[in-house]
């Protein structure tokens, strides 16, 4: 018999454990991956904003708060990879660094509920993705029902259907 065949009695692991071996990920392109997944829905907003703030104040507040926003997630970031190294994963998505940062904490209280901040953590992102789609969906829809309305009876609420 040949050892090619298979045996169902092969002990060995489907799935091999992966070993850290440095950041899946270098902190400025796990930034910038992190801003343009926010930049969303934000941007069909921005020239009405920046009508209501004035031309000189939108742009030096444009300025000051996307530095605001990639400090806080550089900080997200290098906090990751730190929990990541101590933890010896690869690498954290939301939820679970979110559960090892209760984990790691002194606080007993959060090391014996990091797993319901885990799921609490990922309903949340579930929510905060499900609304910039909705967003995005109501501002196709509507561009449709302008260019398309006229041959397409049913308004925004088909455009809507049609779009998703």
């Amino acid at each position: 018999m040949s050892e090619d065949n298979g045996s169902v009695n092969d002990v060995r692991r489907l799935v091999q454990k992966e070993t850290r071996k440095g950041d899946v990920i270098s902190p400025h392109r796990a930034i910038m991956t992190l801003s343009k997944s926010m930049f969303n829905a934000g941007c069909f907003s921005l020239p009405y904003a920046w009508k209501l703030g004035g031309l000189w104040m939108s742009l030096i507040l444009n300025f000051v708060i996307a530095g605001f926003n990639w400090y806080g997630d550089h900080i997200l970031v290098r906090s990751s990879q730190h929990l990541a190294k101590k933890s010896e994963r690869v690498s954290l998505d939301y939820g679970h660094f979110a559960k090892k940062v209760c984990d790691y904490s002194d606080i007993r209280i959060l090391r014996n509920n990091s797993k319901i901040i885990m799921y609490i953590v990922n309903i949340t992102i579930l929510f905060y993705q499900l609304g910039m789609c909705s967003v995005a969906i109501l501002f196709i829809a509507n561009n449709m029902n302008h260019l398309l309305g006229d041959y397409i009876p049913g308004g925004v609420k088909v455009m809507a259907l049609i779009s998703f």
